[in-house]
């Protein structure tokens, strides 16, 4: 009451790679650094490229490390962790950062799939851990209504203790027409895989 909302994104995921989760979390926290209603921090990995790191800070987002967690960062009101929790000190260290934890798990395809982990042990490792994960959260978000029902199904999660809330983020393209490319017959519907 009176003050601005606090959050704090777990922003690891970003480095010098960028793939679907690392776009999603940038994304997320310059749409919510363009927000006045809350004061923003990002946690980035020791590592974090200084390109990372400086975008961050043009954007006016607080940047912290991964050591300055470990020192004692001031908790937030909430901390949200936008993608799974893979192991057990990922849990701990978003208690530790914020008042209410929010994470959003994007899929149950590691969770049901060995081959994405190296051994069978750390495959039970990573399900422990996201049921873990997910029965701490005080709030996980789901990216589709697909996956929530999903995880539900699996009785990993209460429904009401979910949410469903796409990406929503502005593509950062020049808003160019789209423009049919050659030998693309017109006027039928198509199915496009990139």
């Amino acid at each position: 009451a009176g003050r601005q909302l606090s959050i704090t994104i777990d922003a690891r995921a970003l480095g010098p790679r960028s793939a679907g989760t690392q776009t999603y979390v940038a994304g997320l926290v310059i749409a919510l650094a363009h927000s006045e209603h809350v004061g923003l921090r990002a946690l980035v990995r020791d590592s974090a490229p200084a390109a990372v790191v400086g975008a961050l800070e043009r954007a006016g987002v607080t940047v912290g490390s991964e050591l300055q967690a470990a020192d004692g960062l001031p908790r937030t009101d909430v901390v949200h962790r936008p993608q799974q929790v893979f192991v057990p000190e990922d849990l701990s260290l978003l208690r530790r950062l914020g008042e209410r934890v929010v994470i959003t798990h994007l899929d149950l395809i590691a969770y049901r799939n060995p081959v994405y982990h190296s051994s069978r042990h750390d495959w039970r490792r990573y399900r422990r851990t996201t049921r873990l994960a997910l029965a701490a959260a005080d709030r996980v978000v789901f990216l589709s209504e697909h996956a929530r029902r999903d995880a539900i199904a699996e009785d990993l999660i209460q429904p009401v203790w979910t949410a469903v809330a796409g990406v929503g983020m502005q593509s950062a393209g020049g808003g160019e027409p789209p423009r049919q490319p050659d030998r693309v017959p017109s006027g039928r519907p198509m199915l496009v895989m990139i």
